[in-house]
């Protein structure tokens, strides 16, 4: 048996017939010369009576000259490495076997693994809605700016940089109180994720994006009080009737912009001497139903607004988004649905460029001298909040008017008093105190304690 050498390959022909070299160099190495000319390694060795022919690759005499081709040296190498394992009865044929079943195993994972909007709808079904309040809203901010960019991708190929690619492009509009939310959010849908083996591992571990939400502290001041009734009852302001009127109400209920936005006429009570507007529970952000007591100059408010989209179920109908229309019969369409509370957010904040005397576009000068400085619908229930400390209302009245929960577990066990009385009290109160401010009159301070009166 010859020792094979580079010279004698290279000038081996070939013949009818495959050839079968054995190498006295290296025991079990063979050279195959197949009738084409094509030359390669292989190993030979027998299993239980039965030879198998292990290929280890094509001979090339420069291993730089054909990429996965294999020099003559590096075929003995080979072949030594696998004689002690196939003493120890690990053979070829069959690592490779398994090889080829992982690869297969690794394939078939792939095709049938979840993509990320498979996990947002699991994630939405099997936790958000069973532990959370309004979960749809908990995913808006991923199904506005993630789902359009990974929802296809399969989850084991989602990695921490497609992530803070996303995160980034928020920051980069300005969105850093949304980027932070979501990147708080990923991180606990991939670590459910994880705990329901989807994955090995959370690529959103530790994520961080944006910046934590600053608590506003704008409050509308008596004079802004003025000016803003007054403004919006402008008719130029490029919104309708129904939304204007909505705005005066915030202030004298101190709801919020999604609670109006959903309200039915069929929640609120308006005759008799003590109107009442229930907010369902699935409306409430407390998840618990509120009963709000209507003051006199909410009730009108109200009934003026009744008589624009009383023919509906809604009090503010998403038709009222076309400005300057008063009547449903002018809206076809679009009044089986409650207006979107962020439509009243732009309407507000268009109304008040206009009442500023600014365009669209227009950014005001450092100077600007602002006849309404801006604000937001949330801010006309903290200027309410803020009035009815300041007029003598206790704490707790308060914070029960405005449907504030009880944060004391111990004190919500044992304190079920719904102070009904109070708040009724405390509305009318705060109604007095925007009809003296309305008329620029002087605040009188009664003489007794008004607020050991109502606590």
């Amino acid at each position: 048996m010859p020792q094979l050498s580079v010279e004698g390959i290279r000038r081996r022909a070939a013949r009818p017939k495959r050839q079968a070299i054995a190498d006295s160099g290296s025991r079990g190495l063979y050279l195959i010369v197949e009738p084409t000319g094509f030359k390669r390694f292989v190993l030979r060795y027998k299993v239980g009576g039965r030879t198998h022919w292990h290929p280890i690759g094509e001979f090339t005499p420069d291993a730089s000259a054909l990429p996965g081709a294999v020099t003559l040296e590096r075929a003995r190498a080979q072949a030594a490495s696998w004689r002690p394992r196939i003493r120890e009865g690990q053979y070829p044929h069959i690592v490779a076997q398994r090889e080829r079943d992982l690869r297969e195993q690794e394939r078939r994972a792939r095709v049938e693994a979840p993509t990320v909007a498979d996990l947002v709808t699991l994630f939405l079904e099997r936790y958000l809605v069973p532990k959370t309040r309004r979960p749809a809203e908990r995913l808006a901010a991923v199904e506005k700016y993630l789902i359009p960019k990974l929802g296809a991708t399969k989850l084991t190929d989602v990695r921490r940089r497609d992530l803070n690619a996303v995160l980034d492009e928020l920051v980069a509009a300005g969105r850093h109180v949304t980027a932070y939310q979501l990147a708080r959010l990923l991180g606990q849908m991939f670590r459910w994720a994880v705990d329901r083996e989807y994955l090995e591992a959370s690529p959103a571990e530790r994520l961080q994006g944006g910046s934590p939400h600053t608590p506003r502290d704008r409050v509308l001041s008596e004079a802004e009080i003025r000016t803003f009734w007054s403004e919006f009852d402008r008719t130029d302001l490029r919104v309708s009737t129904a939304v204007r009127l909505a705005l005066k109400v915030m202030l004298l209920t101190g709801v919020r912009s999604k609670e109006i936005a959903v309200a039915k006429w069929s929640d609120v009570a308006l005759s008799g001497d003590m109107p009442l507007w229930t907010i369902p529970a699935t409306a409430a952000k407390s998840a618990r139903a509120h009963l709000v007591p209507l003051s006199p100059g909410a009730a009108a408010l109200l009934k003026r607004l009744q008589t624009l989209t009383g023919d509906t179920d809604w009090l503010l109908p998403r038709a009222e988004r076309v400005r300057g229309a008063e009547r449903l019969s002018e809206r076809k369409g679009e009044a089986t649905r409650p207006l979107d509370s962020h439509s009243l957010a732009t309407a507000l904040r268009r109304s008040l460029r206009i009442v500023n005397g600014l365009g669209e576009a227009d950014e005001p000068p450092a100077d600007f001298a602002w006849k309404l400085r801006p604000f937001g619908a949330h801010d006309l229930r903290r200027t309410l909040r803020t009035g009815l400390s300041r007029i003598g209302c206790s704490t707790e009245v308060a914070e029960a008017t405005i449907g504030h929960t009880v944060r004391s577990m111990l004190v919500k066990t044992y304190d079920v008093y719904d102070r009904m009385v109070e708040r009724r009290t405390a509305l009318l109160d705060w109604d007095n105190e925007v009809r003296r401010i309305l008329a620029n009159k002087p605040k009188v301070v009664p003489m007794r304690d008004r607020k050991d009166r109502r606590s």
